[in-house]
């Protein structure tokens, strides 16, 4: 099993849309049996958990159910889940890999059972594979919904969805921060919603928000690749995420990054990020 860089791609440029969830399901192939990818981000704080994603395949037909099931769930029983609470005991500053069969928790556990038999049963979830993650006091949890009639993971396939843990926590991380900077009251990735902005959130308004930033970067001195570079670099994307956008070396990006700082008399990632959002022009 691997992933594709044109999956991988898309993922990583779908990051803070509610594109997201979409990019992270096609990762994984077919015969995996995946009906639905969920993820939520939690802190003590919070009242309920926040969802950064629910995303469903085409021929998933209760995508609006398991939704109204998902506001259900994190309004009324989230925080008397066993299996959350589970998930979120075992997690630490290290991704983990969780593998749930529903079957097996629901003949274990009666409290699991109520849950699940609420929850998983009228969608046919018959296992749910679940990354997790905690740093500081975010708690960040991604699930894979798989179908009861699919086969049992294989242990290569279950040692794949091991190793990537730390690139699907990292990228939804890094997902959450450009979602809390883009729409710091919109958390909302409903089904409805990802289909009508899939296009717009994840291309054009990415690539209009590119430009903004070029645009003011250059006024500095900057050439239109340091600019470039410093704009996705402002807007959270990794080195490696930019260079599989722009199709250059890691190498590459650190020179022209480099240069940009010394242009801009700046020496950090967060002076570039004081010195740009702080722009008037950025602001209107």
């Amino acid at each position: 099993m691997n992933i594709s860089t044109e999956a991988l791609t898309s993922l990583i440029s779908s990051s803070g849309s509610n594109n997201f969830g979409h990019s992270l399901l096609n990762l994984f192939h077919e015969n995996l049996g995946i009906i639905a990818c969920l993820g939520y981000q939690y802190t003590e704080n919070q009242k309920k958990p926040r969802k950064l994603m629910s995303s469903y395949k085409i021929d998933f037909n209760n995508h609006q159910e398991i939704d109204g099931s998902i506001e259900t769930w994190m309004s009324l029983d989230y925080d008397t889940d066993p299996l959350f609470k589970y998930i979120q005991y075992n997690s630490t500053f290290i991704a983990s890999t969780h593998f749930l069969d529903i079957n097996t928790l629901k003949s274990n556990d009666k409290n699991s059972k109520i849950i699940l038999e609420k929850y998983y049963d009228p969608f046919e979830i018959g296992e749910e594979i679940a990354w997790s993650y905690k740093v500081g006091d975010h708690f960040y949890t991604i699930n894979l919904c798989r179908h009861k009639s699919a086969r049992r993971l294989l242990n290569h396939q279950k040692l794949f969805l091991t190793r990537i843990s730390n690139l699907i926590v990292q990228s939804t991380v890094q997902h959450a921060k450009l979602m809390q900077l883009n729409h710091p009251t919109l958390i909302d990735t409903s089904f409805e919603n990802q289909q009508q902005v899939i296009e717009h959130s994840s291309s054009e308004e990415r690539q209009l928000k590119i430009e903004k930033i070029s645009h003011i970067l250059c006024r500095y001195g900057l050439t239109h690749r340091e600019s470039e570079i410093c704009a996705y670099i402002t807007l959270g994307y990794s080195a490696i995420a930019i260079g599989l956008i722009l199709s250059i070396s890691i190498n590459t990006i650190a020179t022209h990054r480099k240069r940009a700082y010394v242009k801009l008399e700046i020496s950090s990632q967060r002076e570039l990020f004081s010195l740009v959002y702080s722009h008037k022009t950025y602001q209107t």
